[in-house]
């Protein structure tokens, strides 16, 4: 039983590191930051179990990422937030009469 249970845990982490390629296709800044968030996390709780690490050391490898993403996060977000007007000025046609 408790082989099983550490291919399940291998085999989600996989997974998530192959839903994390999947979407970086499509290059969805914040959704892929957090699966990978996830990925990463998910996997180094994985190999602490196995290998019998003790865990604290991985609670806070996974606080200093989760504020990492958070500032990753706020960052994008403050950026597409100064870019939107500029973005909107670029979109708009020429032929409408909008542009001076």
């Amino acid at each position: 039983m408790k082989v099983v249970l550490w291919q399940l845990y291998i085999i989600g982490s996989f997974v998530l590191l192959g839903l994390v390629a999947r979407i970086g296709r499509w290059r969805l800044g914040a959704v892929r930051l957090g699966i990978v968030a996830l990925a990463v996390g998910w996997t180094l709780w994985t190999l602490a179990r196995l290998f019998s690490f003790n865990l604290i050391f991985v609670q806070l490898v996974s606080i200093w990422g989760s504020a990492w993403v958070l500032q990753r996060l706020a960052r994008q977000r403050a950026l597409i937030d100064t870019q939107a007007p500029i973005i909107a000025s670029l979109r708009q046609s020429p032929e409408s009469g909008d542009n001076p």
